[in-house]
């Protein structure tokens, strides 16, 4: 039973992220029209889309309001999760950035389908800097993390090009598994991309109305999703598929 005190913390840390995320939306919207209008996939371009997002005008486009809601409900969830999982704690305030870096990927690449440096890069810089400063994974495993995560994706995806002929994910995808494998180390990186290939296989197969559907689809949202339900439940995952 959560108690007044202890429920009133992670209603303010729901409701802040309930701002964020919405914020999250009009930035990746932003970000969309900025790509779509030409303009460089660069660190640049991402500061541009996060100033439009975040500022009191910014603009969420075309069906705004549902993608604001939606984004704001993910974002007071995860950080209401977070703070009962680590309370206010310095984990809590690097935890807290790098949920919303994974919402503006997952966000950007559903619009895009990209996934910019300039948010996979950072998030992995973070979970090591979080593991160095001792507040979650020892700095060797999420170094190991961060490896296995590059080299496995990107020889599956060199081997896949080599016998089917054409890319089966892209570069960013293999970037954000190393990010999230800074997160959980190299332990978990296997149940991470477990969820996220079910994840991606469930969601074709509701588009497309069919067992076995074709074509591509982004894959950094699942790989989001994976990183979060492993980095916050890993026993109860696990125990999924036992």
């Amino acid at each position: 039973m959560i108690t007044a005190p202890c429920a009133l913390p992670a209603i303010a840390a729901g409701s802040a992220g309930f701002v964020l995320g919405a914020a999250c939306a009009r930035a990746v919207a932003a970000y969309a029209r900025l790509v779509d209008g030409g303009h460089d996939i660069d660190g640049p371009t991402l500061l541009r889309a996060l100033r439009a997002g975040f500022g009191v005008a910014g603009q969420a486009g075309r069906h705004g309001g549902p993608a604001m809601l939606c984004c704001g409900l993910v974002m007071a969830a995860a950080w209401a999760g977070l703070y009962c999982h680590a309370g206010f704690s310095p984990a809590f305030w690097a935890l807290a950035p790098a949920a919303a870096m994974l919402l503006l990927l997952a966000g950007i690449d559903m619009r895009t389908s990209l996934l910019p440096d300039a948010l996979t890069l950072p998030l992995m810089w973070l979970g090591l800097l979080a593991s160095w400063a001792g507040l979650g994974l020892p700095l060797h495993d999420a170094l190991a993390g961060a490896a296995c995560g590059f080299l496995f994706l990107s020889v599956l995806a060199h081997g896949f090009h080599r016998l089917r002929g054409r890319p089966a994910m892209g570069g960013g995808d293999v970037k954000l598994l190393a990010a999230l494998g800074a997160w959980t180390g190299w332990q978990d990186l296997a149940w991470v991309l477990l969820i996220a290939s079910c994840l991606g296989i469930a969601y074709a197969m509701l588009r497309q109305r069919r067992l076995l559907p074709r074509g591509a689809y982004p894959f950094g949202p699942c790989l989001a999703a994976g990183g979060v339900a492993v980095f916050m439940q890993g026993t109860a995952v696990h125990s999924w598929f036992s």
